[in-house]
């Protein structure tokens, strides 16, 4: 069920993704990210996918706590019956790792979409071009925060060459967009 969850937030952020890059100038594209409508259905699902994690556990418990303290420290005492309860405890752990595996990249696919719609705004703000945009998206949704960073030294390199002030970009209180 958590990993349906997950799938869920990776087949609403696409869209966005894609709206983003090819479609940025579409009154939808605009009023999902400027508006940042496009995190309230992802922002729940998070908390259902958290909430299902923490409930469903990570089958450590007392399992783990009695297989490590059931584990002699002299080596000569180990015997196989005695490591029996680490490895089961062990494999109780192996059997959530995928679950915690796709909470964690709903989690970071959930980030580098925010990231993308900082980059979004600010290129829309600058007037950048759609293909300099889209190339800027399409790199943060690859590579996440290697692509902020590549927007973060295009951004400086534009201003510092156009010597303009270096600026730190706000939300304004509105959400609206300076075309």
């Amino acid at each position: 069920m958590l990993q349906l969850l997950a799938f869920l937030v990776l087949l609403i952020e696409i869209p966005a993704w894609f709206l983003m890059i090819f479609l940025p100038q579409h009154p939808m594209t605009r009023q999902l990210v400027t508006r940042h409508l496009i995190f309230i259905p992802l922002g729940l699902l998070f908390i259902f996918l958290a909430v299902g994690l923490v409930v469903g556990g990570l089958n450590l418990g007392s399992n783990a706590a009695a297989a490590i303290n059931s584990v002699p420290t002299d080596p000569t005492a180990i015997k196989a019956n005695t490591v029996a309860p680490l490895v089961n405890a062990l494999h109780d752990l192996q059997s959530s790792l995928p679950t915690l595996a796709w909470v964690i990249l709903a989690a970071s696919s959930i980030m580098d979409l925010a990231g993308g719609g900082v980059i979004y705004n600010e290129t829309q703000r600058m007037g950048t071009s759609r293909l300099t945009a889209g190339v800027l998206l399409f790199f943060t949704y690859l590579t996440g925060p290697v692509g902020m960073l590549i927007f973060a030294l295009w951004r400086y390199l534009s201003e510092v060459r156009q010597n303009l002030p270096v600026t730190v970009p706000t939300i304004a209180k509105d959400a609206t967009v300076v075309s």
